[in-house]
């Protein structure tokens, strides 16, 4: 029988055979896998670093703000979406920075002028109403967010419990339905897509997203980059389903361990 050593043996054998040639174009095929193979190690890590932050994110915003986490969940239950997914894209578009600035984008969500306008045009508040909204009070923020979120899922047919939607809910947040139904003519086209012409969204050519190690050149840089955006918020999505349950879980502890103690203090007092 054949042991690993004797595979060695021929293995060597076998390359003492080859032409110096052939060594070299092996030796640069192996410098190649490792180089690729330390990419992906690369990436790995700061997935690892980036989802672990996201966490510690979740948490120090809740203690600094127990109030801005109760309104979170008023805002996704009045527009029907998922309170872990606000929270996503919260942290992913500003990383809980009430005062972000960007580009034009405003708040926690990050929310464009024209996202704005929209808001203010179809929520159903009144004028009166609407003059004294700040979008940049945190709280104003949060709703645009949850309302724009919430349109988009209803405009793409997606149920807060399907989860596999957060992404494709995500990229069109972000895109707007109009770039993210251009994403997916482009993920599904034929061939050159019968020569029609993708082009990347104003302000994103030439930028580099280092976590994924992409520089966009063209279109296809860009479908790439925000379908990896996509599925970032739809795994981050689902870690904050678990992160909010023990928040609220040790919430809940504390608020049952206080009664107890103020009964027991009545009951003593009797």
């Amino acid at each position: 029988m054949e042991t690993g050593l004797d595979s060695q043996v021929d293995l060597v054998e076998e390359l003492e055979d080859l032409s110096q040639e052939e060594r070299e174009k092996i030796r640069e095929m192996h410098r190649e896998v490792e180089g690729r193979l330390a990419k992906v190690n690369e990436s790995v890590q700061k997935h690892v670093r980036f989802f672990a932050e996201a966490e510690q994110g979740l948490e120090d915003f809740v203690a600094r703000s127990p109030q801005m986490k109760s309104h979170v969940y008023a805002m996704a239950d009045k527009y029907e979406v998922p309170a872990a997914l606000v929270f996503a894209v919260m942290y992913f578009e500003s990383r809980f920075d009430v005062n972000a600035r960007k580009g034009g984008m405003s708040g926690l969500g990050q929310i464009s002028p024209a996202t704005w306008t929209e808001f203010k045009k179809k929520s159903g508040y009144s004028a009166e109403e609407l003059k004294v909204m700040d979008l940049m009070d945190p709280e104003v923020n949060v709703e645009v967010v949850a309302w724009y979120l919430g349109k988009q899922a209803k405009a793409l047919d997606f149920k807060p419990s399907f989860v596999a939607g957060f992404a494709q809910v995500y990229e069109a947040y972000h895109g707007g339905l109009g770039g993210y139904r251009n994403l997916q003519k482009f993920r599904w086209r034929e061939g050159e897509a019968e020569n029609e012409n993708f082009n990347i969204p104003a302000g994103y050519r030439d930028v580099t997203f280092s976590q994924y190690g992409i520089t966009i050149e063209d279109y296809e840089d860009y479908a790439e980059v925000s379908g990896r955006m996509g599925r970032d918020v739809q795994r981050l999505t689902r870690l904050y389903e678990d992160a909010l349950w023990n928040i609220n879980s040790e919430e809940a502890k504390k608020i049952e361990a206080k009664e107890g103690q103020a009964k027991l203090l009545t009951s003593n007092n009797n």
